[in-house]
């Protein structure tokens, strides 16, 4: 149960329970008296994904190639894209611009040849970016 009092047409309520559907109504209360309850209406909770799992990487001589299996969860609604990254001192960040995509394999290429590379991948969904999983792997 949630109580406030104001006069505002809208209000945030917190510390709900992810992935959890929760009815909501409302009520008017005025110098009269209260009003009648608003019909229930159903609203949900979301989290960001968590992260992929089990990357495998094949190593090229520019590009490495990228599978890894989808979340264990998706935090309650569809994951619309994967964003991968790429660093060679594990600080600064490089998005590779593979287009938007839910396919759980890609080729990054553009790399440097004889260089170590942190790559990381994290699902996205419309609630926002989820856990990162990352690996290493040295180009040929």
């Amino acid at each position: 149960m949630y109580d406030a009092v104001t006069a505002t047409t809208g209000a945030q309520i917190r510390m709900l329970v992810p992935g959890t559907e929760y009815q909501m109504r409302v009520q008017a209360v005025s110098a009269a008296g209260l009003g009648e309850f608003s019909h229930p209406v159903a609203a949900s909770t979301f989290s960001p994904p968590t992260a992929p799992c089990g990357a495998v990487v094949k190593v090229q001589r520019k590009s490495l190639v990228l599978s890894w299996t989808a979340p264990s969860a998706d935090g309650g609604i569809a994951i619309t894209d994967y964003v991968i990254e790429t660093s060679t001192d594990g600080q600064n960040w490089s998005t590779f611009g593979d287009g938007v995509s839910t396919a759980t394999s890609t080729k990054v290429t553009g790399l440097v040849r004889k260089t170590q590379y942190s790559v990381r991948i994290a699902a996205v969904s419309d609630v926002g970016t989820g856990a990162w999983l990352t690996t290493t792997a040295t180009t040929k």
